[in-house]
């Protein structure tokens, strides 16, 4: 096995060395014994015509650093590269990066043309589930493309705190049970949804701790107080509908005759709020 190290530094790659003659791969760096990653289709090419591909696995970090991923003509011969390497026995993995902006699902994004991932046989994007307030951090591995009986999905939990030296986040690494994973994901997505909803659930509680409960009369007036417009308070306030307000659900609602809607504040919302105008003098 060899892990191309292209993307650290000089402790990175020390410590990372001293990893490596522990368990017994290889890693190869930028101009360090006259290793250039400009060469390495011609590595490559060197080890099918010897009949030395078979058996061997190359890390490739990052993938950037070997081709041009946003050019489709150069992604499309890198991977012709790739495929003759491997189909002689060979195995390569590649680590790349994602976009900086998720799409419309929240989903990352691969940075690259689709070429690459298309022509490799398995691809998986990698997401940070959770952050505990002490740097436990909690990944999701989740595949994109197969072409053989691999798992859909992996999730592990590291110490990534702030000091945290790279020896202890290594051995902190452990498998979290799929109980736990929907746990977290759920977690996020209430948190994502609150983010999202902030300004809309602030205007839509103040109209509704003012006395307002039918949802027409609660949607006209949080429109006229803050601007938002009508659609985006609906949405709010159909997503924050609910019992449970560990859930994210800031108020219930009761549905009444000619299908009217009435809408009432859960504790502790409606009660921290009429608590904090009281304080200030208010009502």
């Amino acid at each position: 096995m060899f892990y191309v190290n292209a993307d650290d530094n000089f402790k990175g790659l020390t410590y990372k060395l001293e990893l490596a003659e522990r368990w017994g791969f290889e890693m190869l760096a930028p101009s360090y014994n006259g290793f250039d990653t400009a060469q390495l289709a011609v590595y490559l090419h060197s080890l099918v015509l010897e009949d030395k591909a078979r058996g061997k696995i190359l890390i490739l970090d990052t993938m950037k650093k070997f081709t041009d991923i946003m050019n489709k003509k150069i992604g499309t011969e890198f991977g012709k590269q790739i495929r003759a390497f491997v189909s002689h026995g060979g195995s390569m993995v590649m680590l790349a990066h994602v976009n900086k902006h998720r799409d419309a699902d929240q989903k990352l994004q691969y940075s690259g043309t689709s070429d690459v991932v298309d022509d490799c046989d398995c691809a998986y994007m990698l997401d940070e589930i959770a952050v505990t307030t002490d740097g436990m951090k909690t990944v999701k591995f989740e595949n994109i493309k197969s072409r053989g009986d691999v798992a859909s999905t992996a999730t592990y939990r590291y110490d990534a705190a702030d000091g945290t030296i790279y020896k202890a986040r290594l051995e902190s690494v452990i498998s979290v049970s799929d109980e736990q994973v929907k746990s977290l994901e759920q977690s996020k997505a209430i948190d994502a949804m609150c983010a999202k909803h902030a300004e809309s659930r602030a205007a839509l509680l103040d109209v509704m701790n003012g006395g307002l409960s039918v949802q027409t009369e609660i949607i006209k007036a949080a429109h006229e107080r803050s601007g938002l417009s009508m659609n985006k308070l609906l949405k709010a306030l159909k997503d924050h509908t609910g019992d449970n307000h560990t859930q994210g659900k800031y108020w219930s609602v009761t549905i009444g005759d000619k299908n009217s809607h009435t809408y009432k504040v859960n504790w502790p919302y409606g009660l921290m709020i009429e608590t904090a105008e009281n304080s200030m003098g208010g009502k």
